[in-house]
């Protein structure tokens, strides 16, 4: 703090008497008008002459100026100079003169700090309200280093090759309250439009959340992730509220744009299965967790699977080295008249569409990969076991339909 520094005039002494000392000054009052304190008053007169000498000290300084502040409230008086010497008698200097009053103190403001602003600037409002998160400099993502903001909600994905196309990565993220981290497709002009996946967070930050979207991603799309708060219903996501869409102080959306690249032979869902006894496939699970159970039935032994046109998928097969994964198109007379279209256990030349470009049939160890075209939904309604067809086999289906 900046320190104020009294001066004192010394008077001018012709021999050793001295005489007494002056009065003290009054204190400065406090300004009503504005809340700064007054200066200090002058310092008393000076004593009475000692015996002899010449003319006694010069007067002293009047009060000083205003002083430091004290919390919001204003100004302390600045302290009074020292009054002036009494006039010197025969032999004797004069008195020094008192010291000045202490300036005024002004009365402290209500609120903590003396400011009306004693909050801090970094606040959250309630969920009804936007997010104030300091000053702009502080919330926005730096334009040069992408780094996020100090203060206040915020989400970050970067340009992204994924391992599924319909599971995107969000770098990191900052959300005030319980709430979701949204991806929404593009509404054609930038901006972020209908969201086509989420992940449930709790208030705090995070970093390589993995949100599974309800369709696959394109190869070269334009996608937003955007911060959303719960709604009435704190466990259901609610898409169609754009209300909720969480906004920073300026209200502007919270939200943050990125393109996918899909590798051409990267599939939309992952299956798994087991045959473990071999006389039925057991389904395991899958990426993304609820495409994939909603994928295939029920059923404890050999599910119907529901695959979506256009979509690419993978089998991941826990028993393949006994019970090989084939797809085929059922023959009315069991499964000797089957027609086989896709196997894990035969070269193209024995699976009809092992060869098609647009299918594209891989295999991998124990993965299969293919894509759901016109084609494929024409050849194929059941799936099997290579080894054991007549127990090991499911039904396929045709888009939209499962095929009994």
């Amino acid at each position: 703090m900046r320190m104020k520094t009294l001066r004192v005039m010394v008077a001018t002494w012709a021999m050793a008497g001295c005489g007494d000392s002056g009065t003290t000054g009054k204190p400065g009052e406090t300004d009503a008008a504005t809340p700064v304190g007054g200066s200090g008053g002058a310092g008393g007169g000076g004593g009475t002459a000692g015996a002899g000498g010449e003319q006694g000290g010069t007067g002293g300084e009047s009060g000083g100026a205003d002083g430091e502040p004290m919390a919001d409230a204003g100004p302390v008086g600045g302290t009074g100079g020292v009054g002036a010497g009494g006039a010197g008698g025969a032999g004797g200097a004069g008195g020094a003169g008192g010291a000045g009053g202490a300036g005024g103190v002004p009365e402290l403001d209500a609120a903590v700090g003396g400011s009306e602003d004693a909050s801090s600037d970094a606040t959250v409002e309630a969920d009804e309200g936007p997010y104030d998160a300091g000053p702009a400099e502080d919330r926005a993502i730096d334009p040069d280093s992408g780094a996020p903001p100090a203060e206040g909600p915020f989400v970050l994905a970067g340009a992204q090759s994924v391992r599924l196309s319909t599971i995107v990565t969000i770098d990191s993220y900052r959300i005030m309250n319980r709430g979701y981290v949204a991806v929404a497709e593009d509404d054609g002009g930038g901006e972020p439009g209908w969201p086509i996946g989420y992940a449930a967070v709790s208030a705090g930050e995070g970093a390589q959340l993995e949100v599974p979207l309800e369709r696959p991603a394109y190869d070269g799309e334009l996608l937003h992730a955007v911060l959303f708060r719960s709604g009435g219903d704190p466990d259901v996501f609610e898409p169609d509220s754009l209300d909720l869409r969480v906004e920073d102080a300026a209200g502007e959306v919270v939200s943050n744009t990125f393109v996918v690249t899909v590798p051409v032979d990267v599939p939309a869902v992952r299956l798994q299965f087991a045959a473990p006894d071999g006389n039925a496939f057991l389904f395991q699970g899958g990426e993304p967790q609820a495409l994939a159970e909603q994928m295939a039935s029920e059923d404890a032994e050999n599910p119907a699977l529901f695959f979506e046109y256009e979509w690419r998928y993978e089998i991941e097969n826990f028993s393949a080295a006994t019970h090989p994964f084939e797809l085929v198109l059922g023959g009315d007379e069991g499964p000797d008249s089957d027609t086989i279209a896709l196997s894990a256990a035969l070269d193209e030349a024995g699976a009809t569409l092992e060869g098609d470009p647009d299918v594209r049939w891989t295999e991998d160890g124990d993965r299969v990969r293919f894509t759901v075209t016109d084609t494929f939904t024409e050849a194929v309604d059941t799936y099997r076991s290579a080894t054991r067809p007549d127990l090991t086999r499911g039904f396929g289906s045709r888009p939209g339909q499962p095929v009994a």
